[in-house]
């Protein structure tokens, strides 16, 4: 009865869908993180054809996510679609066990058609848990990035530990989480909004689209810029690594830009709970800490230094702070400015432009891969521009703040 009464008011919700996400990307991640290495080492298929077949996989995760989204919007509810698929998954993750080719394909499309499923209707859930809580909305979205970096990580390194020794004993443990994970849901309350309900009017229309494309537009643009100035990211801290000899100080350049998002992401979920900000303002001041990032990092020197650890450890800080300041920001965004009973529908689309512009990018990547720095030029020139417009968005049209009543 006690359990019935804090889930059906909402107390517990936020913590059971975080918890089911962070249970739901350590599956997820370890799965990629074996997936490759377990096709070409345990079935002996060709690493270009493993490759491509992962490819496909993200394809598949893509129109699951729209397809997912459409029938827990308009048919079964987000909260029965979420368990769906994350029941799904669990059973991919078992199946791919299996020691026979096709049982491995149908794994994997079981896998990732499952986790869209899963991650448009469980953001669904929370985004209409902390709509109906505006002056929250920013900490609560920031805790739920924060719990799937989390999640993320803790699933590639303990997932992954267990796949280098028993490749099965690694898909057997994810896909145990993801029952937990799905199984979790069900003492949830269904956040099924009846449409009327919406604030989104005829009057604010407008600016409600503005916002949610605004929001899919510098979404794309901040990871695009992400993918290109990554492989000078990458080779400067792998550079570091190389010269850092054995043991801890090796290992850490791996690791230090989750550690940074999480250490930055329980700060600003504090903060973000007791002081309300423009939200497009957030935006302007993370993008200019990603710019600041990476023309910091073009002054790093060649060779092993502890001016070059100091220039960059600063430069992942800023970048670290620059994402938890843009990505949460943008799923509040979402979530305040989009009619709830599509919320799933929207969350889905607003993930289409980013893979697109990657996907555009990989064909004329290689001219910037070849040329040192080239990478970081190009993503701080991006990011500065788009600070100060979004700067000035800010300054010029002003966002307000307010309650709405909870049911």
């Amino acid at each position: 009865m006690a359990t019935n009464t804090l889930t059906s008011n909402g107390i517990l919700s936020p913590v059971i869908y975080n918890t089911s996400k962070a249970l739901e990307r350590a599956s997820y991640y370890g799965i990629r993180s074996l997936l490759v290495i377990y096709m070409v080492g345990y079935f002996g298929i060709d690493r270009y054809e493993a490759m491509n077949l992962y490819g496909w996989s993200m394809t598949i995760y893509l129109i699951a996510l729209v397809l997912g989204a459409v029938v827990g919007d308009l048919l079964l509810g987000n909260k029965y679609t979420a368990i769906a698929g994350g029941i799904l998954q669990a059973f991919g993750a078992f199946i791919i066990c299996l020691p026979s080719t096709a049982t491995l394909y149908i794994g994997i499309g079981m896998v990732f058609f499952g986790s869209g499923i899963y991650g448009s209707n469980l953001f669904s859930m929370i985004g209409r848990y902390f709509r109906k809580r505006e002056k929250i909305l920013d900490s609560g979205m920031t805790v739920y990035y924060t719990v799937i970096n989390v999640g993320a990580f803790i699933g590639t390194m303990v997932i992954g530990y267990l796949g280098e020794n028993n490749f099965h004993l690694g898909f057997i443990a994810a896909g145990i989480l993801m029952v937990i994970s799905s199984v979790m849901l069900f003492f949830t309350k269904d956040t099924k909004t009846p449409i009327e309900e919406h604030d989104i009017t005829k009057k604010n229309l407008p600016k409600s689209v503005v916002m949610v494309f605004m929001a899919m537009a510098i979404t794309a643009i901040f990871w695009l810029v992400y993918e290109i100035a990554g492989s000078d990211v990458f080779s400067k801290s792998y550079e570091l690594r190389e010269l850092s000899g054995s043991g801890f100080l090796r290992n850490i350049w791996q690791s230090i830009n989750p550690v940074i998002v999480l250490l930055a992401g329980i700060l600003l979920s504090v903060v973000w709970y007791f002081i309300r900000s423009n939200r497009i303002l957030k935006l302007g001041v993370g993008f200019l800490l990603g710019a600041t990032s990476y023309f910091i990092l073009l002054t790093m020197p060649e060779g092993y230094s502890w001016l070059g650890v100091a220039v960059f450890l600063i430069s992942a800080l800023l970048l670290g702070f620059a994402e938890i300041l843009f990505a949460p920001t943008t799923l509040s965004l979402l979530s305040k400015y989009t009619n709830p009973k599509y919320l799933a529908i929207i969350f889905a689309l607003y993930m289409l432009p980013t893979r697109i512009l990657s996907a555009i990018y990989g064909l004329f990547s290689e001219n910037i891969y070849n040329t040192p720095n080239l990478g970081l030029i190009i993503g701080g020139i991006i990011l500065f521009i788009l600070a100060v417009g979004l700067v000035i968005y800010a300054l010029v049209f002003k966002e307000s703040i307010t309650e709405k009543k909870t049911s």
